[in-house]
């Protein structure tokens, strides 16, 4: 496919990288120098510097014969101009991030009169996720599959887990009361799908399908069923905080925020009349003690900088806080964290713009099984993921037991959806016409659900 990037930053980088590891061709315009210098230095793309809302440089770029445009610039109105303009000019497709709350209520009429594809808010999406990790306070990350009936959550095992050294054969028949399958394992930083001989690890970062009863039990037998989050401290009143608090309230929880800038603390205290803000740093160890941070059953770390995120989460953990949440910017930043640091969960907005988007232009590779792929997460890195598909009509996997269908290597079909029954396949069973299917993907990219087959 022929793709333009309208803006060169973290997100624009990650989307170029990983589309050109996908043989697209991709076209990345920014007005920034440095940005275009580290594209054309690191990326096997073209580059092109100015402003993207000039029609000559779209022109230039290609655009009337571009499959896709994808605006992230730092500018909603710049982004929402290039969709426009590339629209006019020929683009099949536009996406655009827009991540103004003023913007939440007029994203239908942004979908008509713009005619843009797609629309992202990264800030609302990071709340989403961050809520979701509140409700179920054991887990490390939480990715969501066939409309909302299947999830899949990370934790990490611990030296005291009763499964620790047990193989997966084990656990099923102890735990066959709450059927989940055990999706994939990370083991050292190398993630690898796991069969019934393999056993779990102190360190393992475990994922696992199944779901939300199942899931629930599942935890609760293996002594995980933390109590619930009701005080968060939430240092940072930025748009992630914004959503989230709002999420919070409706959750019954009760976030307090803590933000150096005045007049945040004010729109807040306007906007948000039955939140607590405090005007503050959220580094400072005494503000911090003083409104009871070793009280609180979470910790949420959201502002702008990701050093003031990560100091004042490690003094979360030092001051034994359940659950800490820490948002980073620099998507570099996030494989390091997320294997080294401590047991927090690491959010990215850009991380969950960048998958999305990707989901995106997976599915538009499909050609007339475009709405084939349903949702698309990275697991551990980009060579590893979940990929939710709609089974169609004419494909060579279905109606085949799977003991007896030629898969390639390191692919698990891990969970069937037909009608409202979850499934956890065995050999026996089958994929249909019209099933959700979620595979996981170790090594191989997809596009079609046949795309797992060998041969």
């Amino acid at each position: 496919m022929n793709i333009v990037v309208v803006g060169g930053g973290e997100v624009g980088y990650s989307l170029a990288e990983r589309l050109t590891r996908e043989d697209h061709n991709v076209v990345v315009i920014d007005s920034d120098e440095k940005a275009i210098e580290r594209a054309q230095d690191h990326l096997d793309v073209m580059t092109l510097h100015g402003s993207a809302a000039s029609m000559i440089l779209l022109q230039e770029a290609g655009v009337r014969t571009a499959d896709l445009l994808i605006a992230v610039t730092s500018s909603d109105e710049m982004n929402m101009i290039c969709c426009l303009i590339a629209k006019r000019l020929g683009t099949q497709r536009t996406v655009a991030r827009i991540r103004n709350p003023e913007y939440e209520h007029e994203m239908h009429m942004l979908h008509d009169e713009l005619e843009i594809d797609l629309i992202m808010n990264p800030e609302r999406m990071a709340a989403m996720e961050i809520s979701r990790l509140l409700r179920f306070p054991s887990a490390m990350n939480i990715e969501t599959f066939c409309r909302g009936r299947v999830e899949m959550i990370e934790f990490k095992a611990k030296e005291k887990d009763p499964f620790i050294g047990k193989t997966l054969i084990e656990l099923g028949k102890k735990y066959k009361n709450s059927p989940i399958l055990f999706a994939t394992i990370i083991r050292d930083g190398k993630p690898f799908i796991p069969d019934g001989n393999t056993r779990i690890f102190e360190g393992d970062f475990v994922y696992v399908l199944g779901e939300l009863p199942c899931i629930t039990a599942f935890f609760k037998n293996i002594g995980r069923n933390s109590e619930n989050v009701r005080d968060a401290m939430i240092v940072g009143a930025g748009r992630i905080a914004f959503y989230l608090c709002r999420m919070m309230e409706n959750m019954g929880m009760r976030p307090r925020v803590i933000e150096r800038d005045l007049e945040k603390c004010e729109y807040f205290n306007e906007a948000l009349p039955g939140v607590l803000v405090l005007n503050g740093d959220g580094i400072d160890q005494e503000l911090l003690d003083a409104e009871g941070i070793a009280n609180m059953d979470a910790f949420i770390a959201l502002t702008s900088r990701d050093e003031v995120n990560v100091i004042s989460s490690m003094y979360a953990h030092y001051c034994k806080v359940p659950k800490i949440i820490t948002h980073i910017g620099l998507l570099s930043y996030m494989s390091i964290l997320n294997n080294t640091y401590m047991d927090n969960c690491v959010v990215s907005s850009k991380g969950i713009v960048a998958d999305h988007i990707m989901w995106y232009v997976r599915g538009l590779q499909g050609g007339i099984d475009s709405e084939a792929i349903q949702a698309l997460y990275s697991i551990g890195d980009d060579d590893t993921e979940a990929v939710e598909f709609t089974a169609c009509t004419g494909m060579r996997c279905l109606n085949v037991p799977l003991q007896a269908l030629r898969t390639k290597k390191n692919i698990l079909v891990g969970i069937i959806m037909r009608g409202k029954e979850i499934i956890i396949p065995r050999g026996n069973d089958s994929i249909q016409a019209g099933d959700n299917v979620i595979i996981i993907s170790c090594g191989w990219t997809l596009h079609h659900l046949d795309d797992i087959l060998a041969g």
